[in-house]
């Protein structure tokens, strides 16, 4: 499909991530199959793909998704000028932007963690050590995934992240507290490691870890004391995100400057007093926001 190749190879010279770019060839190749003329599209015909996609009973996020890659898709025809108008924008605004009941995350209190992780039993160190670095770097669930076991360093009590579009630095800092963890994790690693797998986080049959399992294992030990309503709204259900916001609000109540805070989440510095540093994050960890994590890091273990 010739059309399809030249917006895939449009959007690789913009940059686009090959993740990116095997969803829109997906997306945009099976809208293609039912539209082979995008540029006659009418509303009419847009309704008769959400349809399709509301029969696969697609959720709402995802229906979003597809219309987004078909969105970006026609603005590629307006610029080729292949297209004069993009269709999308205002069936996406009538049908899918929908204001959702709650948005909101569910914070948890530094008891209420201690709760959930005092209730994990000491033969789940896999989870308490899943949890603790969620809670100490708020790293997304993809960045978690990816972690190998040698982007563990004992040495510099660091783990490094994998390279990510959103993420500018790549450090999560080990206090003593997940120091300790972890070394217990890579025990209990070592026994169920039979597939010698390079990634740092696996299942106990030995598997790594799929995108799904993250929130189901947290969940599973969340519900039975209280701290997970799977058909509440979203401030009732815990997610491996709320820990993002865990790390965000607790640090900031123990009195972490803004700037260092945003540096261990990763958020982008160029709008900071600190963009035309010569120092790279390493180095900026490695001492003075080092000393703060420590010190504003929020006790959770009985070790």
């Amino acid at each position: 499909m010739e059309l399809l190749d030249d917006f895939l190879r449009n959007c690789k010279l913009r940059g686009r991530t090959e993740r990116t770019l095997e969803g829109y060839k997906s997306t945009v190749g099976e809208f293609l199959n039912l539209f082979p003329e995008p540029e006659t599209v009418t509303s009419d015909e847009l309704e008769i793909y959400l349809e399709t996609l509301q029969k696969r009973k697609l959720v709402i996020k995802t229906q979003k998704t597809y219309f987004s890659a078909i969105s970006t898709f026609y603005e590629y025809l307006i610029y080729k000028k292949i297209a004069i108008a993009n269709p999308v924008l205002p069936f996406r605004k009538w049908y899918l932007d929908k204001p959702n009941k709650s948005k909101r995350k569910q914070l948890l209190s530094v008891d209420q963690m201690r709760m959930l992780l005092n209730s994990i039993p000491d033969d789940r160190i896999d989870v308490i050590a899943m949890i603790m670095v969620f809670a100490r770097g708020g790293p997304r669930k993809q960045e978690f995934l990816d972690l190998r076991k040698d982007d563990v360093d004992f040495q510099r009590k660091m783990i490094k992240l994998p390279q990510k579009e959103k993420r500018y630095n790549q450090i999560i800092l080990m206090d003593i507290e997940l120091e300790i963890v972890m070394e217990a994790y890579f025990d209990w690693y070592n026994q169920h490691n039979i597939y010698d797998s390079p990634y740092l986080w696996i299942a106990e049959n030995g598997r790594r870890l799929n995108k799904n399992d993250p929130n189901k294992i947290i969940q599973e030990f969340a519900e039975p004391v209280g701290l997970h309503d799977p058909n509440g709204p979203s401030e009732r259900r815990l997610t491996t995100h709320c820990f993002r916001k865990f790390m965000t609000h607790h640090f900031t109540k123990n009195g972490m400057p803004s700037i260092f805070l945003q540096l261990l989440r990763g958020d982008s510095l160029s709008d900071k007093a600190w963009k035309d540093n010569y120092l790279e994050p390493e180095d900026l960890i490695d001492n003075e926001v080092r000393t703060c994590f420590e010190y504003t890091a929020p006790p959770l273990l009985c070790y």
